[in-house]
């Protein structure tokens, strides 16, 4: 009998009893010669109700007001309760021969003997608590099984086939209802599909768009047959070794990020877990190495387990490293220690204190280099000859390289000075014609040259500029407005930065 308590489970609060891991239930259990796996029969209905709350199960029925003795099913404390009443009936057993989540469990051993002893410790404490089991449903002795929706062996671990084929042999969905139990049907194997998100987005498409009428359209039934194809091969999931290092490979690009955890053995590297999400709103904006780092964040939040412990390396394209290497980004990601690398032998031993500083500027400078340094418990600072450092001298290339105008580029604006300058008094002696005139008089004045081509084409590059502060400024790809200049002012910035201060940097 089905009874539905969504009142009563609205009135009660909610037990904080906690559930245990599922990926990390199925990752101690894989590497066992020997495995029984049981079912608790009808498991919620072997623990008493309290009398006084008998009352509150109450149904109507045909034949009269009848309630519950037993917890029923259907209360949504019932499965929180019931993993209380195993941890504690099992205590000394789970994590070491046993794993329970709430009514299903499994005793895992190396040998057949130890097997033995094991089960002789776990059937003593069942008989104690009156615990009973499903025939149909308990296993024992084998050397692989199904547990928690996954079939799990000695040497790995594999989908249900039983899942797989639930979704390959579905029909093209006809309403959004039957899209949203697809989806719930291939969420539950994500842990096996490299970039699902991504395959999977023409069906969330369809599930965003209630307010239009359903159109299963050739995008998603492509995506569809691909989801098919790829459940038919699905790749087998592998175990990490305890201290061994793992490899987090990133992958983004406009509307989703992935990324797939792996070890690595006998120089082959084995798939440990996929994981992928859908940007939303503002995260869709950020540039390539903004998701790249939101990419490891998402994956360290949900493979928390693996990242605690292992060390993790992250394998991108992406300068992430670049991304970390300055003073106020690693400090407010919480780092105590950082070790700082330079090829410029000067300013080295000048912040290690070997060479003595003159200049009044680079004396503000190092006070300020210290100030940084005084937020770490530790700073070890390096010189690396720029024959050993390869991307040494690539910031000073970039001033005269051509910029990829298809790539995002991450501006970061610093309002003031790291130190204070002393006021220099600028006079502009003439104003020579410069590329970027014709632009200058038609958004001052309305100025355009006779020649229509040219107006018309001057009429649309204006769209990307504007005045501010009497200076002419180009739209950036993400902020913020980028100043114009012209040959001279452009060949001393090119003279300053290769031959100036920072030249040998």
């Amino acid at each position: 009998m089905c009874i539905d308590y969504t009142d009563l489970n609205k009135a009660c609060p909610k037990t904080l009893f906690p559930l245990p891991s599922i990926d990390v239930m199925i990752d101690s259990t894989v590497g066992f010669k020997y495995l029984s796996f049981m079912d608790a029969y009808s498991g919620y209905n072997q623990i008493r109700m309290s009398q006084a709350d008998e009352e509150k199960t109450s149904f109507v029925t045909e034949e009269g007001l009848y309630c519950y003795k037993v917890m029923p099913f259907g209360l949504k404390n019932a499965g929180a309760e019931y993993q209380r009443m195993v941890s504690k009936v099992f205590k000394e057993e789970l994590g070491e021969i046993m794993e329970a989540y709430i009514d299903d469990m499994v005793v895992k051993s190396c040998t057949g003997s130890d097997h033995v002893s094991h089960l002789e410790r776990v059937f003593p404490k069942m008989r104690q608590v009156g615990m009973r089991l499903n025939p149909k449903k308990s296993f024992f002795c084998l050397s692989s099984g199904k547990f928690l929706g996954f079939i799990i062996s000695e040497l790995c671990i594999e989908a249900h086939p039983d899942k797989c084929q639930a979704v390959v042999n579905l029909k093209s969905p006809k309403s959004i209802k039957e899209v949203q139990g697809l989806t719930g049907r291939i969420a539950a194997l994500n842990r096996f599909i490299s970039q699902s998100a991504m395959l999977c987005k023409p069906f969330f498409d369809v599930i965003k768009n209630k307010t239009q009428e359903f159109v299963w359209g050739p995008e998603c039934q492509e995506a569809f047959e691909k989801i098919k194809e790829y459940l038919s091969t699905l790749p087998i999931i592998s175990r990490p070794i305890k201290g061994e290092p793992l490899f987090l490979y990133i992958s983004t690009n406009d509307d989703v990020i992935s990324a797939a955890l792996v070890r690595e053995e006998g120089g082959v590297q084995k798939p440990i877990y996929f994981i992928s999400r859908i940007l939303r709103e503002a995260e869709t904006r950020y540039s390539m190495i903004e998701k790249s780092a939101f990419a490891v964040v998402t994956a360290a939040r949900k493979l928390r387990p693996y990242f605690q412990a292992h060390s993790i390396r992250v394998v991108t394209n992406l300068p992430l490293r670049k991304a970390l290497g300055q003073f106020n980004l690693v400090a407010a990601a919480g780092a105590k220690s950082i070790r700082i690398r330079s090829d410029s032998q000067l300013v080295v031993n000048q912040v290690l204190k070997e060479y003595k500083t003159q200049d009044e500027t680079l004396i503000q400078c190092l006070k300020k280099v210290e100030q940084l340094m005084d937020g770490f418990d530790s700073v070890l600072v390096e010189h690396v000859p720029r024959g050993q450092k390869e991307t040494a001298d690539a910031l000073s290339k970039l001033a005269k390289s051509g910029l990829d105008k298809d790539r995002p580029i991450t501006v970061l604006e610093i309002p003031s000075p790291s130190v204070e300058l002393p006021e220099l008094a600028v006079f502009q002696l003439c104003h020579e014609e410069e590329w970027y005139s014709p632009i200058w008089l038609y958004l001052t004045e309305g100025i355009l040259p006779q020649d229509k081509n040219l107006a018309r084409k001057i009429k649309r590059w204006s769209l990307e500029f504007t005045i501010i502060e009497d200076e002419l400024c180009k739209k950036g790809y993400h902020h913020p407005w980028l100043t114009c200049v012209g040959k001279a002012k452009a060949a001393e910035l090119l003279n300053e930065t290769h031959q100036g201060i920072c030249g040998n940097h």
